[in-house]
Formats: structure tokens, C-alpha cells, sequence
């Protein structure tokens, strides 16, 4: 069915811990955001199809299984892998040889190298980012029978930000938290204070994107946005249920004018399915009428939580389906729900080129913000964050290797 698309029901929430092994990173930021540390490492010799180096000082360390960390580089791993290098000779006592990929290498080179160097990759325990993760072939991680891929450098990053960022919470896994609408406000707002203590961080505007895909996740598809029982009385579900019941052609009209006022995209296609609905899909289709509606109320709790986070109100604004060309801008926040751009890529759909790319729910959040650069972490702190996170990570696959 072709309008099928602009209907779809709601996608359970993705937790950035379960995922971000299989996702590919971009991640990107500023100078003055996260120190490096101030050790002095080899320097890197590039070469064609990435960067080889070989991490060890000790001649015992060479008799034993190496590790192998594979990444395609960004600014972030730029400040923070000759650390985690470090760490990893340091706490497991192996030799770490490391391969990386410069930054915007394409997928398919990555993949083709990874073909070509199938052999030296299962006979190491293997160290990646989610790109290389994503792009690892089932087949090889098969054939590592004795070997391991231990686990993504993105997620050891993105959990040291987050025990800084999100206080008492951070002990919670982003989808839990997401799962329930208090935790959630308070986790947001954390997130948002923190981007925003750094006055060059604040945004000059902020433009949420208010369809029915910002309902698709807890908690703004949930009973704070609006009760169950009042959903059927939302007025294009009453349009909706009086057309199943009568099938009188001019309802649809009455049907069109409150979708082309909600500034539903492809209305005349989604009239056209409307009328030719199979009775199976009814209950979907009435869900999606829901969602349409309950997206403007949704995005007007997440103006009330930047507002409580500090952000003014006369800088945040409300737009229906998509933003305007005039608020992509830098410097400039547009916040929307990750299935807003969807894959692969719609004209008429493309994320900023120029704004701040945040994308919701909590955990994407969290990611995209940490992605832009927005998070202001104390480096030390941070240093000291990853190191726990790594150092936890290499005892627990010291216990399944012993």
C-alpha cells in the first residue's frame, strides 16, 4: 500500500547500551569540550586504507594473544584512544595493535579491508567502534572461536559521559529510564543544564518537530500526553471511526481538512488508502490517527522541560511535521524523533545541514548531543570515568578468559 508508510505503529525505544555495538558513529567535538591527556604518544603513519601501529615495551607481553583495536577515527577518538591504548597493554598485559580508519571513510572500503584481513582479525582478540562493529561480517566473528570481539570503544566513551552527566541516574540504562515519564523529564533536563552551563553552548533557537513519529516512543506516546480514554474523542479518530461506520464519501473531506491542518505530509495519498482500508487494518490505522494527534501535545511537555532546564521561551518554537529552511541555521537546535529522516533518505526529509541535529527518544538524545559536541564534561573527571569503565571491562573478560 503506498501511504502505508506515514502510518506505521508505534517502534519500541532503542537503549544506546544495547545498541551502540551496531550502530555507526559519527561522533565530533570541540577542542576546548575534552582534554586529552597529556601523555605523549608514538605518532601515527598513515597509510592508504587506515593507519597501523603496534603498542608494546615489553618482551613478555609479546609471548601472549594480542588485542586488536579497529576504529574508524573522529575528533573524540583523536583525544581519547592513545589513553584507552594505554590502558588496555596496562590491564591486560597484551600487546595492542591498532588499526584506524581515517575519518569519512566510506562503508564499503571498510568492508573490503576487513575481507582482505580476514585471517588477522580471527586470530585476535578484537577491539572495535560501532561502525567496524556494525560492518563485521557474522561469519568471521564465527571463525574467532578462540578469540573475542570484546566490545565497542563508542559505548566505553559514551558511558564514561553519562555517569558525569546524568547524576543519580546514571547507574539506570537509558531505556529503562525512557520507560518512565518523571525519570525521563529529569533526565533531559540534566542533560540540557549541563549542555547549557557553557554560554557559547545555549541555542539561539530551538525548533521541535511535532508528528506522529515523536509519539512512537515512551513516555510522549504515554497517558501523560494522553489519556487512553480520551484518544478516541481526538478529532480526526472521530472522523476516522464515523467513516468505518457510514463509508459516506464526504466524511473523507471532512477527514482531508483536519490532516492538511495537523500538516500531515502526503494527505491525498493517505485519503485515497483511507477509503480503500482492508477491515485488518483498521486498528493500525485509527493508532496513527492517534499518533498525528497527540504529536503537537507531545512536543509542547518537551518545550515545558527546556524551559525548566533554562532555556527561554521566546527561543523555543513549535513546528508541524518538518522544519523551515530559515531554522537551519548555525547555531540553532532542531529536535525531532530519530524515524524523522527516515533511511533511505527522503528529499523532502533530510536532517539539518547547518542546525544541531538532536534526535529523540532519551537515549538518542543523549547520543546526538554527545555527537554535536554539546556535552561539557570536566576532562579530568572524564579521563577518570573512562579508565574505571575500561579497567571494569577488562577485569570482567579476564574472569570469562581464566
Amino acid at each position: 500500500m503506498i501511504g502505508e508508510k506515514n502510518f506505521q505503529p508505534p517502534v519500541e525505544p532503542t537503549d544506546i547500551e544495547s545498541t551502540e555495538d551496531k550502530k555507526e558513529e559519527k561522533i565530533e567535538s570541540k577542542e576546548e569540550d575534552i582534554m586529552p591527556s597529556q601523555e605523549v604518544y608514538p605518532q601515527e603513519e598513515k597509510k592508504e586504507k587506515g593507519t597501523e601501529e603496534i603498542l608494546s615495551d615489553n618482551k613478555e607481553i609479546e609471548k601472549l594473544p594480542p588485542i586488536y583495536l579497529i576504529y574508524r577515527d573522529n575528533d573524540l577518538f583523536k583525544k581519547w584512544t592513545p589513553k584507552i591504548r594505554k590502558i588496555l597493554k596496562e590491564g591486560m598485559n597484551r600487546k595492542v595493535e591498532t588499526h584506524s580508519f581515517p575519518a569519512g571513510t566510506e562503508s564499503e572500503d571498510i568492508e573490503m579491508w576487513i575481507k582482505e584481513n580476514e585471517n588477522k582479525i580471527c586470530s585476535k582478540d578484537v577491539v572495535t567502534d560501532g561502525t567496524i562493529a556494525n560492518l563485521l561480517p557474522r561469519e568471521i566473528e564465527k571463525k574467532m572461536e578462540h578469540n573475542k570481539h570484546l566490545y565497542a570503544l563508542d559505548s566505553v566513551l559514551d558511558r564514561a559521559v553519562k555517569k558525569i552527566v546524568l547524576k543519580n541516574m546514571a547507574e539506570k540504562k537509558l531505556y529503562d529510564i525512557e520507560e518512565d515519564f518523571k525519570d525521563t523529564r529529569e533526565a533531559f533536563c540534566n542533560i540540557v543544564e549541563q549542555i547549557i552551563e557553557n554560554e557559547d553552548k545555549k541555542p539561539k533557537k530551538v525548533c521541535i518537530i511535532a508528528n506522529k513519529h515523536l509519539v512512537s516512543h515512551a513516555p510522549l506516546g504515554g497517558e501523560e500526553v494522553c489519556p487512553e480514554e480520551e484518544r478516541e474523542k481526538l478529532p480526526a479518530v472521530k472522523i476516522f471511526k464515523k467513516w468505518i461506520e457510514t463509508k459516506n464519501p464526504s466524511i473523507l473531506d471532512s477527514l482531508k481538512r483536519r490532516l492538511i491542518e495537523l500538516e500531515v505530509d502526503n494527505v491525498d495519498i493517505i485519503i485515497k488508502n483511507t477509503r480503500d482500508l482492508e477491515e485488518s487494518l483498521f486498528e493500525r490505522w485509527q493508532e496513527a490517527f492517534i499518533e498525528n494527534e497527540m504529536a503537537v501535545p507531545a512536543a509542547k511537555i518537551i518545550k515545558e522541560w527546556l524551559i525548566e532546564a533554562g532555556i527561554l521561551e521566546q527561543d523555543i518554537e513549535i513546528s508541524q511535521e518538518k522544519y523551515r529552511n530559515e531554522d537551519d541555521k548555525k547555531g540553532n537546535w532542531i529536535i525531532a524523533d530519530r524515524h524523522n529522516y527516515p533511511l533511505p533518505r527522503d528529499p523532502d526529509k533530510l536532517p539539518p545541514k547547518n542546525a544541531i541535529d538532536l534526535q529523540l527518544p532519551l537515549s538518542d538524545f543523549f547520543k546526538t548531543a554527545t555527537e554535536a559536541g554539546l556535552i561539557n564534561v570536566d576532562p579530568v573527571k572524564l579521563e577518570q570515568e573512562i579508565e574505571k569503565e575500561l579497567r571494569k571491562r577488562i577485569d570482567e573478560e579476564k574472569e570469562e578468559l581464566d
